[in-house]
């Protein structure tokens, strides 16, 4: 959830209807003329991507559906994990093989993410839309056909902390006094 964008949704929200940008599950707006680049921070990947393969069940799989926190994933997260690094050598097989794969698509999931927003940064005719349609949503509420279809609609990313939020990026044909930089 972007706590900024929620803030900004009384403020923006008459630039969107007056733009015509009607978006199912809305959490918020960005006007892109008020961001800045932002740099990508890998620093914390590995650990949490070490971590979330410790807690998961099945052991070690990728994207699992359930997550068990006990006293045995801490003596393993204090075995693989110790001063914010990943301890690789102590990390062999199945493991080793599933925890690269992970870290390897958070990573691009995360440049992703901030390659698209830094785009569209400064610009004065673009509305980022922070919305809870990411990842299947998407194609639940048949965004296909009901967003990416519309005139103002340039480009949509999943947020990689959690996929089931979206940022869509919206062309601005009219904009409003006070929001324009």
């Amino acid at each position: 959830m972007d706590l900024y964008a929620y803030t900004n949704i009384e403020r923006l929200e008459s630039l969107a209807e007056k733009n015509n940008i009607d978006i199912p599950r809305l959490r918020g707006y960005r006007l892109m003329s008020e961001e800045e680049l932002i740099k990508e921070d890998f620093s914390d990947v590995e650990v949490d991507e070490c971590k979330s393969l410790i807690s998961a069940r099945p052991l070690y799989k990728v994207n699992a559906l359930f997550h068990e926190y006990s006293t045995a994933t801490e003596k393993k997260n204090k075995k693989y994990i110790k001063g914010g690094k990943v301890l690789w050598n102590k990390i062999h097989g199945k493991f080793r093989k599933n925890l690269k794969y992970a870290i390897k698509r958070k990573k691009k999931s995360i440049n992703r993410q901030f390659s698209t927003f830094n785009k569209y940064v400064g610009r004065k005719d673009v509305l980022m839309v922070h919305a809870r349609v990411g990842g299947d949503n998407w194609r639940y509420f048949d965004c296909d056909k009901t967003v990416a279809t519309q005139p103002w609609f340039l480009e949509k990313v999943d947020d990689y902390f959690d996929d089931t939020y979206c940022d869509i990026y919206c062309k601005l044909s009219e904009s409003i006094k006070g929001t324009d930089k």
